[in-house]
């Protein structure tokens, strides 16, 4: 075929980025949506409208709303865990990186609207779904695995007390990160949420009480 016969082949194709863009709309209003609504609230009709596409186009991309639930839970883990890992890239000790994830954390709610809430959510509607469950199989949490990480190499380093309790921890670090976010849209202005910020901060490097 000639050139110029394989371009008008592509007539009506949409490009790799464009396709890209879409799948990135619907997954953002996906965000919104689950969040907002809960899984069983929230309606794929609503869905594509917000995001800009027909029905038959979210089916394209996606199946299912299960499928769905989970290709948006998957994107917005793997946003955090970027950010937190670019976040502590330049920073040596372990109080130092969980406080730039902090901060990372809450630059990441200013620029993905619903993802701290449609995070903070989803263990919740696994469990009240138990169709949704078993749908997704089991699913992974490597922002406490990096956590974790970050803690075990504290201690390893002597910059943690041995005696701390890691898991526990983690879990703390876990409900300090989301709930900071989740607060975001609760208090009044951004300098108050700036504030919580750095009580937070504070508090990680033992200096708050």
């Amino acid at each position: 075929m000639s050139p110029a016969g394989r371009e008008r082949g592509r007539v009506g194709r949409p490009s790799a980025a464009a396709s890209a863009e879409t799948r990135g709309r619907i997954l953002a209003a996906a965000r919104h949506a689950f969040a907002a609504a809960g899984y069983s609230g929230a309606s794929n009709k609503q869905i594509a409208e917000a995001a800009d596409v027909t029905a038959s186009a979210l089916y394209h991309w996606f199946d299912s709303k299960a499928a769905l639930f989970r290709a948006a839970l998957e994107e917005s883990v793997e946003i955090l865990l970027a950010a937190y890992m670019a976040a502590a890239k330049e920073q040596r000790s372990c109080v130092d990186r969980l406080c730039a994830a902090l901060e990372a954390n809450v630059m990441l709610n200013r620029e993905h609207p619903g993802l701290a809430e449609f995070l903070a959510g989803s263990p919740m509607e696994l469990r009240r779904s138990p169709e949704l469950a078993s749908s997704l199989g089991p699913t992974q949490d490597p922002v406490s695995e990096l956590f974790r990480a970050w803690l075990e190499e504290g201690v390893s380093r002597g910059e943690i007390d041995r005696r701390l309790e890691i898991e526990g921890t983690v879990r703390l670090l876990t409900a300090i990160s989301f709930g900071l976010s989740w607060f975001h849209g609760l208090v009044p202005e951004p300098e108050d949420h700036d504030e919580m910020l750095r009580l937070c901060q504070r508090l990680l490097r033992g200096q708050l009480l």
